[in-house]
């Protein structure tokens, strides 16, 4: 008996225990779905928020996209533009310019006093008589014909001709350049030098008797060589034809004097060389010194040559750091050899000046010269040689106001002497104008 109430206990508390295990894992079910529903949930809610991220972003990134879009697609459109801008430029003729030369107009105008009417006469732009004188009315113009070619021109009014009208190269290899056309002959430093260029109202005597009344030029061909060196070295050949309409020169002889009358063979063309030097020598001196020699048919005998010699130095004091930009000294010596045969002998004579010139600023400059000419050679007792070949001196004192770079006004005294002529004065006055752009003065 005791045996059954302890089977039925066991047995019930057999059945109690696997009620309660059961109940526990029902719970453990129950706890097992609830947590997964609410981590369903809340993965849910989590692909939603990235989702609205996510599209979010896509959006962004498809404005980003689009707006990078449109900027390619205007730089595209902005290239194709430039592109045909740029092939219509180019399909245009290289010849065809669409800027004007530049053009300047020079006047000077001259007041003259002499105290002797038996006074040396210089001719061409000189003041050479009492009274008012018009020296010159010049038009420059100039531009750049393709990148080959650049054209220039003077044209002086007073005599209606040509100054200089010629073409210079632009592109030629191995530091080579050329000119074409007509040209002042590269002889010294004051020959290639126009009338507005001077420190002084006329040239000197010098240029007058050994180079011309104007300047020493005519129709010729110019090639020039930049030669490698450490400094500034440039040799250049000219050859000029002689032709009455364009040959200007005080030694050499047109074509119509020569024993044909017109050009028969190369010794009656004038052929020149020139060698030009430039250094610095710190950055507030500089020197330019050259050397130039020519050889032509004589202008007295038509048979018989003609050779000059020449230098010219021009030294340049200009301190740029001392504040003072318009502050400058300069000195210029130019000298002439000349070597001229006449019929059964040769005259040899020289000539030159020695200037000095002060800018204390850019408004003013102060300028004294003294030319010579003279012979080493006895000159045949003639009218024509004595005069052409006699000793001749002088002094010159020149002061300039320049308010402006366009216009001038100078002030000039010369004390004169020529051989067979009274020591003689001279006063002049010049007012100089310029309108018009017009290029950089030679150095």
């Amino acid at each position: 008996m005791k045996l059954l109430y302890l089977f039925f206990f066991f047995l019930s508390f057999g059945v109690f225990a696997l009620e309660d295990f059961s109940k526990a894992k029902e719970k453990e079910k129950v706890d097992i779905v609830e947590n997964t529903t609410m981590d369903r949930e809340i993965k849910n809610e989590v692909n939603e928020a990235e989702n609205k991220i996510s599209g979010r972003d896509k959006k962004e990134r498809k404005n980003e996209d689009d707006k990078l879009d449109e900027e390619i697609l205007k730089a595209i459109k902005e290239d194709k533009l430039e592109q045909e801008i740029v092939s219509k430029k180019s399909s245009r003729p290289r010849f065809k310019q669409s800027e004007n030369p530049d053009i300047s107009f020079v006047m000077n105008f001259g007041l003259g006093i002499f105290t002797d009417n038996n006074h040396i006469k210089q001719l061409g732009h000189s003041i050479d008589s009492n009274g008012l004188t018009l020296q010159g009315l010049e038009m420059t113009a100039e531009h750049s014909i393709d990148p080959y070619w650049k054209f220039n021109l003077n044209f002086q009014f007073i005599g209606m001709h040509i100054e200089e009208a010629y073409i210079t190269s632009l592109a030629l290899p191995f530091n080579m350049q050329m000119r074409l056309g007509m040209m002042n002959a590269l002889f010294g430093r004051e020959n290639n030098q126009h009338l507005h260029v001077l420190h002084t109202i006329n040239y000197s005597l010098m240029h007058s008797r050994f180079l011309s009344h104007e300047h020493f030029s005519g129709l010729g061909i110019e090639l020039s060589y930049l030669i490698p060196l450490p400094w500034y070295s440039l040799i250049v050949a000219q050859i000029f034809d002689n032709k009455d309409a364009y040959f200007r020169s005080s030694s050499f002889g047109k074509s119509s004097f020569g024993k044909d009358g017109y050009i028969s063979g190369f010794d009656d063309l004038v052929y020149l060389a020139r060698l030009e030097n430039f250094f610095d020598l710190n950055d507030s001196l500089s020197l330019y010194w050259n050397f130039s020699s020519t050889f032509g048919k004589s202008n007295l005998s038509p048979d018989d040559r003609t050779t000059l010699l020449g230098t010219d130095v021009y030294l340049k004091y200009r301190p740029f750091n001392s504040g003072n930009d318009g502050f400058m000294i300069a000195m210029t010596f130019e000298s002439i050899f000349r070597h001229t045969q006449i019929p059964s002998s040769h005259i040899r004579d020289y000539g030159g000046y020695l200037q000095l010139d002060m800018l204390p600023n850019k408004y003013w400059s102060l300028t004294l010269r003294g030319d010579f000419n003279d012979s080493f050679s006895k000159i045949p007792k003639t009218k024509m040689y004595q005069e052409k070949f006699n000793r001749e001196t002088r002094g010159t004192f020149a002061m300039s106001y320049m308010p402006t770079h366009f216009s001038r006004i100078r002030l000039q005294y010369d004390i004169v002497k020529k051989e067979g002529m009274d020591l003689y004065h001279a006063f002049f006055l010049q007012v100089e104008g310029n309108v018009g752009s017009h290029g950089a003065h030679n150095y």
